[in-house]
């Protein structure tokens, strides 16, 4: 037992650091203010204009600075749709981005973002991979770089 625990160490420490992508409900970091241009080329709708994606731009720190907004149901109480970010990519692009619905799990994206690797002050490609469930409200998120 002791020598899997040390190997799952071993492997876990080695394994890049890169920034946390993490999910938050919208602030003053979701203003429209900060859509990447071209806008047309910067969101996306599903689910007949019900989830709504945008890339956002926050300039600074280079490490962090762009982040997807997430409109998306259910509907609060005055009609308006649940809004999240998920910050913590230094590069993010909806082109090349895939999604497909299960009903199962929901609605499942897929896009290819860039990630800052602390450990090695490097910049990586990454895949997102994002389930978000209409019904409920749940938002899951996976980030894996790409390692040559």
């Amino acid at each position: 037992m002791r020598r899997i625990a040390a190997t799952l160490l071993a492997t876990l420490t080695a394994l890049p650091v890169y920034a946390d992508q993490l999910l938050y409900e919208c602030g003053y970091h979701s203003s429209a203010e900060y859509i990447s241009e071209p806008w047309n080329e910067n969101t996306a709708t599903f689910a007949n204009g019900e989830v709504r994606l945008a890339v956002l731009d926050h300039v600074e720190p280079v490490s962090e600075a762009r982040a997807l907004l997430i409109l998306s149901p259910p509907y609060g109480e005055t009609g308006e749709r649940q809004c999240r970010v998920l910050k913590g990519f230094s590069g993010l692009s909806l082109e090349g981005m895939t999604a497909i619905y299960d009903a199962s799990v929901g609605l499942q994206i897929t896009l290819t973002a860039q990630v800052y690797l602390e450990d090695t002050a490097e910049f990586a490609s990454a895949q997102v991979d994002i389930t978000l469930n209409q019904s409920t409200g749940d938002i899951n998120h996976y980030v894996t770089p790409y390692f040559e």
